[in-house]
């Protein structure tokens, strides 16, 4: 099975992509943005600000593929799992995932790293992503992946993932 929930820094692990969630601005101002704009600088937010085309804000369900050629990454993708006050549904995060895992599989990559969308800033609980992405891990669509791995920094957060996952199409690795 490709998917996988793994106890690690997710701008570490290796991989072809790197999918997370951001605001309605595109503001790198929080969690892994905020780490993204450190490592990148500057250059990579007003890059990103450019993908709005005039627009304002994005909306909830958009993403953007953009990435520095400095990058260890192929493709990152900048995703608006939430609206302007940080509200979803997991029907939101599903779809919004599947439609970045397509444009993965068309782009030939073979490898995804993502943090559990919308469940920082975001509305949305921890247990509703792991569904959702228990979910996608059964599709047949996206077993052309290598791998697609959820990383989780918090011990406590990938431990309750793990019993969370227990029986699913999920497999655990430290």
């Amino acid at each position: 099975m490709p998917f996988l929930i793994r106890h690690a820094d997710l701008l570490e692990a290796p991989s072809d992509a790197l999918v997370y969630s951001t605001n309605v601005g595109l503001h790198l101002s929080g969690g892994v943005g905020a780490q993204l704009l450190e490592r990148y600088g500057w250059g990579l937010q007003e890059r990103l600000h450019a993908c709005l085309e005039g627009r304002r804000l994005a909306r909830r369900g958009d993403f953007f593929e953009c990435h520095l050629e400095t990058m260890p990454w192929r493709a990152v993708y900048h995703t608006v799992a939430t609206d302007g006050f940080y509200d979803t549904t997991p029907e939101v995060v599903q779809d919004l995932l599947a439609r970045v895992f397509r444009d993965a599989l068309q782009r030939g990559l073979a490898s995804i790293v993502t943090s559990a969308l919308a469940t920082g800033y975001g509305h949305l609980l921890y247990r509703q992503f792991l569904d959702v992405f228990a979910s996608l891990a059964q599709a047949r669509e996206f077993q052309a992946f290598q791998s697609v791995t959820l990383c989780v920094r918090d011990r406590y957060s990938f431990e309750e993932g793990v019993e969370y996952l227990r029986g699913s199409a999920v497999r655990a690795e430290s």
